[in-house]
């Protein structure tokens, strides 16, 4: 983090500065005590289930320079504990105040800013488009998923005057939180990857779904750039209202970029992106929806200025995150591990990605209940149950309630029953999988985060 002043925090945050040096500069800004580092600043987030109050006396014996607080209960206990270069600044809200500090971070630079938001696919997209710019300029990343009004400001924090380009993801589950971060980070640039069932027990219907992303293209305005899936309609039909500069990805003829001779393998996928310019492309995972996040990616990138070879090296070597679509080779047996999260849409295309697959074995899924869906939570997974028979799935295996609808819907229209297994958590999965797993196999796994899925791909791997 470039040093910010008092003077300036306190402008930034409309805070008070009730205790303390107001010649103190910050340096770095923690929200957790267990992994703060002596000279940071502390800033107590309150939530629905947290309250870092309960935590300032801590972050000053963990050497702490400065606390920011909301709660002033909080301030009558540790005012007589502070040094005299230690300072202690008191806002309405410390959520909002981390996203004042993320602004003004943003906003020291002028640089490119590229914030990707979607059903689908945002979280490769980006490390993909960082990848890109990464060859040729000095980037800040979203890191994991720090996708929302905790993680966007820390990753503002990260800009200085070396950086060349920002590339953020920004999640929702709620209106206007799009339209929050956008505002916060002022994005020059804005990647729309599609518009999915995500999210329905808030948003409700796809439409929903869609206008909580269009807050993005609302806070680009007139100035900036909007880069859509053009195979989409609800982007499609976006698309049509926006005023400034608009660039279009995807499979079908008349996109600004698209993709063709799609090739996919196990482990990978190829194929060639044609618009401005020519260029063959490898990416380190299965999937054609994949190339997808490669054409918003390398769309941004062109956009730019980085050159078509970069584009390339940085597709092929983008460091992708983990559990998502990631590969683990058992003997003859291939398991796909993409636990991060599910949703109908997402399920789908990740079962397509399966039974895709050049394999001479069983097409296995391992399914868990996809969350957030609403009153359309039975029906969806019904629909998935359908899909999976029709797409050729040979075997499937459930974990937890919901899922085992789309089981019972499975054998409903065809498959067998003997190839079912509803189970209640995932170690019981683990174990039975290891019992019937044969070779050459492939494997996918795939659930709502809540259910952890991640857990039986660890323990395969063990």
């Amino acid at each position: 983090m470039e040093p910010i002043s008092i003077t300036d925090l306190l402008k930034a945050v409309q805070g008070e500065l009730i205790a303390g040096s107001g010649r103190a500069e910050i340096k770095a800004i923690g929200t957790d005590t267990r992994c703060m580092s002596p000279g940071e600043t502390f800033i107590a987030l309150k939530g629905e289930n947290y309250d870092g109050h309960r935590f300032v006396k801590e972050a000053l014996a963990r050497g702490s320079q400065g606390i920011i607080i909301s709660d002033p209960e909080a301030a009558s206990g540790i005012q007589n504990q502070m040094r005299q270069d230690q300072f202690l600044v008191k806002v309405k809200d410390t959520t909002l105040a981390l996203g004042k500090i993320g602004r003004f971070c943003r906003n020291r630079y002028d640089m490119p800013v590229v914030a990707i938001t979607g059903s689908n696919g945002k979280t490769t997209t980006k490390d993909m488009l960082a990848s890109i710019l990464g060859q040729e300029r000095r980037v800040v990343k979203s890191e994991a998923n720090f996708n929302n009004q905790i993680g966007v400001p820390l990753t503002l924090f990260k800009i200085s005057k070396e950086t060349e380009g920002v590339v953020l993801e920004l999640g929702t589950n709620h209106p206007g939180e799009i339209a929050y971060l956008a505002e916060m980070s002022s994005p020059s640039h804005g990647i729309i990857t599609n518009i999915g069932e995500a999210h329905l027990e808030y948003f409700k219907t796809k439409e929903g779904v869609a206008k909580a992303k269009a807050e993005l293209l609302e806070n680009l305005g007139g100035e900036g750039t909007a880069i859509l899936n053009g195979d989409d309609h609800y982007l499609a039909r976006m698309a049509k209202d926006f005023q400034g500069r608009l660039i279009t990805f995807g499979f079908e003829e008349g996109n600004w970029i698209r993709a063709v001779d799609i090739r996919e393998y196990p482990g990978k996928v190829e194929g060639k992106l044609i618009g401005p310019v020519e260029i063959e492309i490898s990416l380190p995972l299965p999937g054609r929806h994949n190339i997808y996040n490669a054409l918003g990616a390398a769309a941004a990138g062109l956009i730019l200025g980085i050159k078509p070879e970069s584009v390339k090296e940085g597709l092929a070597g983008a460091s992708l995150a983990k559990y998502r679509m990631e590969i683990l080779e058992l003997g003859s047996v291939i398991v796909i591990g993409d636990c991060y999260n599910a949703n109908p849409s997402s399920m789908r295309v990740a079962i397509d990605t399966l039974v895709g697959l050049p394999r001479r074995g069983r097409k296995v899924l391992v399914m868990g209940d996809m969350l957030e869906l609403g009153g359309d939570g039975e029906m969806l997974h019904r629909q998935i149950g359908r899909y999976l028979v029709a797409a050729g799935c040979d075997f499937l295996v459930t974990v937890g309630e919901l899922a085992a609808i789309a089981a019972g819907e499975a054998v409903a229209v065809g498959m067998k029953a003997k190839n079912v297994l509803s189970l209640s958590c995932n170690e019981e999965a683990t174990d039975r999988l290891q019992k019937i797993l044969k070779d050459d196999d492939t494997v996918l796994i795939k659930g709502s985060r809540k259910i952890k899925m991640e857990e039986i791909l660890t323990a395969l791997k063990k």
